[in-house]
């Protein structure tokens, strides 16, 4: 211990003898080191704008992701198991990207004629569904009658069940439907009652036609709708879809659908890959266990489009860091030169003056280390 701290001040003096070829190594190093970390933040920077262009093309609703799928009977408990197996597979692979979750739900389309007229089901273009949504009472405005009816379980002298429900006012208006109108919704399978009928008691119209509220509706419950029919979709509440529909016609089946609120500002170049994958790996997942089973999004296909062009930029990017890379082990190679050469003058010094091979070895170890704590304490703030 006596021997290294004497030797300390020689090494001192070495080094500083050497400032000049010192400061120039470790200039050369910071200098490599700025370009090196700034073409990695260039890069990252690359990638948040090239996420940014991709997101931007589609729109909000294009990112939304909606899924449905179908499931009978109509009842709480064969919900709750669809239900169920849905909402943890989005909360284990989906969540960290979404803002909201909406569930709804439709009956299978019905055969729709007047009181009466059942007999002639299926003759014209006319159908109905009766369906829910979450909420929908603070998303409309009534123009006729009342607002959501009660979940009530009524049934006529001959034992058909009535049901009373709401209806959007244009496709009231096309099947010349008012407030009090009722129909008679035929099943097209068979069933334990042969129709069932509905009262409208209300008409409304969207309080705002641009809210995504209404994407569940558009491209999911009036998806199967089709343009050569005249479809009704007829509003009842949750309880009376599956607790009275559902109980009446047991054998009916319903498209069960779910709306998940994309949450861009969620989505970032660290985990947009991780997004894109998880996406189509619940679309496959859920495909396999679910009866006609549906996902319509195109954030997987925005996010497929930027890890194509993320890839042609890292190639270029990885070019430019290899030629700095090389650049920087060329000039510390010849710089090792200068340093072998001049040390080499320095070891015969010592020689001549009776130092060991040990000895020498140890001034170049004490000098080295001294350095690495310098660097090591140093280098952090640098």
């Amino acid at each position: 211990m006596e021997k290294l701290v004497t030797a300390w001040p020689m090494v001192i003096k070495r080094s500083l003898a050497n400032w000049k070829l010192f400061s120039s190594v470790v200039l050369g190093v910071l200098l490599a080191s700025s370009v090196m970390a700034g073409t990695i933040i260039f890069f990252d920077s690359l990638r948040d704008i090239a996420l940014d262009k991709a997101l931007a093309q589609i729109d909000d609703r294009d990112a939304d992701i909606l899924m449905q799928a179908e499931k009978g009977p109509t009842s709480r408990q064969e919900y709750e198991k669809i239900s169920d197996r849905v909402n943890s597979v989005i909360e284990g692979l989906l969540s960290p990207y979404l803002a909201k979750v909406t569930a709804a739900g439709k009956s299978s389309t019905f055969f729709l004629t007047v009181p009466g007229d059942e007999g002639r089901a299926g003759q014209d273009n006319s159908r109905a569904f009766v369906a829910y949504l979450p909420d929908i009472e603070g998303r409309i405005e009534i123009i006729d009658g009342v607002g959501m009816p009660p979940p009530a379980s009524r049934t006529s002298s001959d034992g058909i069940l009535i049901l009373e429900a709401i209806a959007p006012v244009h496709e009231a208006g096309i099947l010349n439907a008012s407030v009090g109108s009722r129909f008679s919704l035929v099943p097209y399978w068979d069933d334990a009652l042969p129709y069932v009928t509905v009262e409208v008691v209300g008409l409304f119209e969207r309080a705002v036609p641009t809210d995504p509220f209404w994407i569940m509706t558009d491209r999911v419950l009036m998806a199967s709708a089709g343009s050569s029919f005249e479809t009704l979709p007829l509003y009842v509440t949750k309880s009376a879809h599956m607790d009275i529909l559902g109980e009446a016609l047991p054998d009916m089946v319903s498209t069960y659908g779910w709306h998940l609120d994309v949450d861009l500002e969620k989505i970032n170049s660290s985990n947009a890959v991780d997004a894109k994958e998880n996406v189509r790996y619940v679309d496959r997942l859920l495909g396999s266990e679910l009866n006609r089973y549906l996902m319509k999004t195109q954030i997987d296909t925005s996010l497929e489009e930027y890890d194509t062009r993320l890839l042609f930029t890292k190639l270029q990017m990885f070019v430019v860091l290899i030629m700095i890379a090389l650049v920087v082990l060329y000039y510390v190679v010849t710089l090792s030169s200068l340093v072998v050469e001049q040390r080499r003058f320095e070891v015969s010094q010592l020689r001549s003056r009776g130092a060991s091979a040990s000895q020498i070895l140890a001034v170049f170890v004490l000098e080295g280390g001294t350095l690495s704590i310098l660097a090591a304490v140093l280098g952090p703030f640098i």
